[in-house]
Parts: structure tokens; sequence; C-alpha cells
């Protein structure tokens, strides 16, 4: 398909409909390949045998070089298409990009202007604030109160004179509201509700489900006609029915990302890197099945996790290599 930007005649690859996720080429080109590992990489359902391929791939001769030209190229795009100001975006800009080859150039052009304008809105601006990429984020509402985004979140808000309500549309968010006796707090997630007047929690959705966490305050859950009253350091989930069992938690320890740093006791590597990656500008693999199965207690700050990545050679005998925005864990 042909299309032009600045009066520049532009041209795209098209694939079949259906085909959400087409098998890879194998040709000669390393940078057509990138660029569909980069499509495959930054599309979110990415398993840990496509992750094992992909390092494999990686370590290829003239593969990095080629993965990091399309990151740079990427990421440029992100700057062309970039977020409204009630978008939170954490990542530092890129300062330029180098040109390496007329067909990534005609792929990445059309991409910006027919396929990422129309991912952006459905991802990130038609919402009142979200995060993308390992991006955490802060909003403060017009009363006072506080949410602190996950990765990967979006939310609506909506003030009125008699309630405050926010919609988690995905993700999830950490809750520090300010007391209202005269407007209750109230948080849609999927099939349930979460009333508050003033109290510290969080909200993890998934799918029509969520999981509420209490650190502060008292907060009443309701789904199908049920509802439950949690109070510090207790939990409860529900997934389309009423909610489940309440269960005691040290919501200090779980909802510690909201601090910026995440806290782990006797839990095997293998978890750490996977929870630590979703909060990594870039990839971890770690592919080592004997370090992974290690019990590992650890605290790790977000924003210090290069520095946890680097003590990993000394304390659990592995080997990292770097590059590219991937870190390789054998």
């Amino acid at each position: 398909m042909r299309c032009g930007i600045g009066g520049v005649a532009r041209y795209t690859v098209m694939t079949d409909q259906g085909q959400d996720r087409p098998a890879l080429r194998r040709g000669p080109d390393p940078e057509e390949e990138a660029l569909e590992w980069l499509v495959r990489l930054t599309s979110g359902d990415v398993g840990a045998d496509e992750r094992a391929r992909f390092a494999r791939w990686h370590a290829e001769p003239g593969h990095a070089a080629a993965y990091d030209e399309a990151r740079l190229l990427w990421e440029g795009i992100g700057q062309v298409f970039s977020a409204p100001d009630n978008v939170v975006v954490l990542r530092p800009p890129v300062r330029s990009i180098r040109s390496w080859g007329r067909q990534a150039a005609a792929i990445a052009a059309c991409v910006a202007v027919f396929g990422l304008a129309g991912q952006q809105y459905i991802r990130f601006w038609q919402y009142d604030a979200t995060t993308r990429g390992s991006a955490r984020g802060t909003e403060t509402l017009a009363d006072g109160s506080r949410i602190e985004l996950n990765t990967g979140s979006a939310l609506d808000v909506a003030y009125s004179g008699r309630d405050r309500r926010v919609t988690l549309a995905r993700g999830e968010a950490f809750f520090n509201v300010k007391r209202d006796p005269a407007r209750p707090f109230i948080i849609k997630a999927g099939s349930g509700e979460v009333r508050v007047l003033g109290t510290a929690f969080s909200v993890e959705r998934s799918g029509e489900g969520a999981r509420v966490t209490v650190i502060r305050g008292k907060v009443r859950v309701e789904a199908a006609g049920k509802y439950v009253d949690l109070v510090p350091n207790q939990q409860v989930r529900f997934d389309g029915g009423p909610p489940q069992a309440v269960r005691g938690v040290d919501a200090g320890k779980l909802l510690a990302w909201s601090e910026g740093r995440l806290v782990f006791e006797k839990r095997p590597l293998g978890e750490v890197v996977a929870a630590i990656d979703r909060y990594y500008p870039g990839m971890i693999i770690l592919d080592n099945e004997k370090a992974a199965k290690k019990s590992v207690d650890a605290v790790v700050h977000l924003d210090r996790i290069d520095e946890w990545l680097g003590s990993l050679e000394k304390s659990q005998d592995v080997t990292l290599r770097r590059g590219a925005g991937i870190v390789y864990i054998s």
C-alpha cells in the first residue's frame, strides 16, 4: 500500500486479514527481521519460549546492531506522535534517529501515519491518564486525592457534586483518597465497584475482575449484588461473580511498587526477574534454568534496576550480557 508524508511517497507492508501474528520471515535481511521482532515484542503478548527464540536470533552476527537501529527508529516515531499532556510518559526522549535503509523508513513512516495514531488513541489518548511500557505515573485529582498508576494502566475520572468516580480500564492503581463524607469515592473495575470515603488501597484489574488490597482505612467491594468490607492488610478479588473470600496479606510489601520498590521473600529468581521486567525500559531475559529456580530475598529499587541486575553475577553465579536495550542472563 502506498502513502505519502510531506510529499514523499512511502510504502507499507500489509498482512492477510486475520493474521495477527504472522510467521517471521527467515530471509537474509536482518533489518526486516529486526522490525518484525520489535513489533512482536511490543505487542504485550510474548511468552517465555518466544523470548528465548528472540535471544537466539539476537545473538547471531549483525542482529544486535539491526535490532538497535530498529528500536531507535521505533522510539523516534513515538516522538512524532507524542502523547497529549494528560498521558503519563516517563521515558526519556530519543535524541536522534539514524537512517538505515529505504525499507525500514518506508515501513516506519506508513505505520506511523496509519497504525500508530489509531493504536495510540485506542491504548492511550481516549483515557484521562495512562502509563505505557515500563513507566509508572502519578495523578493528583481536583480534591487532592492521589493516584499512583502502575505499568500498563489506564483510567478515567468523573467528579460531580454527589460523588467522585474513577473507572480503571486496565492495569493497577494505588489510591490515596482525601476524606469527604459528602462525596464517596467510587472505583469501577470490570464487573465490580470499590467504595470509600478516605483511605489508601490498590485496585488491580484483570479482565472483568479485579483484586483489591487495603493498606489504610476501610473499603467496601461490591460485585454481583454482594459486598465485603476490607480493613488494612486485607485483600479480596472478584471475577464476574461476587467477591471471593477475604484473605490477610502484607499490604506494605505487595504495594511497595507505589513507593518505587519491589520486595521479595523466598521467591524463585525466575519469578523475581519476570516481575522486575515490567518496570525495565527494555527487556530482561533469564536463560538459566538452574538459576531461575533458586529462592532469593530481594528489595529492588525501580530506579536502580541495572544496579541490582549487576549484583546477580556475584550472588547467583550467572553471566550478564547487555545490548540494544536487552539484558541477557545465562
